[in-house]
């Protein structure tokens, strides 16, 4: 388990819609129109938000017997997933990366097997707990960066045990 994430892994410079950015094709499996102005923190912070709004749409569709819904946002989940995992840096990022790797592999595979586990409410709600703590990880990096002097890093969280 890494302790910390160097926040120079990521730029924090905004990223002008019509560069080369490596997070448009996620914010782009978002559904999201990317803002000009946007870090490359604060886009990914927006990117975890929505896989943690569509896995709470996915249980919800669910629950309401709804599968082709489901199906839906589970999909738009692992194509951000996919976008994500996509452009990590595992030569930059060293351990921040693996941990990301394992992170976004995990989700993947709990929501393509989410029909066959036991109880799939309990597998949406595993996902979101893996989910919520990296996303306020990445909120805290976006602000850390606005900070005049940013501090050069900033906790992981801990993986829940599966």
């Amino acid at each position: 388990m890494i302790n910390s994430i160097n926040t120079d892994i990521m730029t924090n410079t905004p990223q002008n819609p019509n560069s080369n950015n490596p997070y448009a094709s996620a914010a782009m499996a978002y559904g999201t129109r990317q803002e000009a102005n946007l870090s490359g923190f604060e886009v990914t912070a927006k990117l975890y938000e929505g896989m943690i709004r569509f896995v709470g749409q996915a249980k919800t569709a669910y629950k309401n017997n709804q599968l082709e819904d489901m199906i839906m946002y589970v999909q738009k989940t692992n194509k951000i997933l996919s976008a994500l995992q996509g452009h990590l840096n595992f030569e930059e990022g060293g351990e921040a990366s693996v941990y990301l790797n394992d992170l976004y592999m995990e989700i993947f595979k709990r929501l393509t097997l989410v029909l066959r586990a036991d109880d799939a409410e309990a597998e949406f709600d595993y996902v979101h707990e893996l989910l919520s703590p990296v996303a306020k990880m990445w909120n805290d990096h976006a602000e850390n960066a606005k900070k005049s002097v940013p501090d050069t890093h900033i906790n992981a969280p801990e993986k829940p045990n599966s």
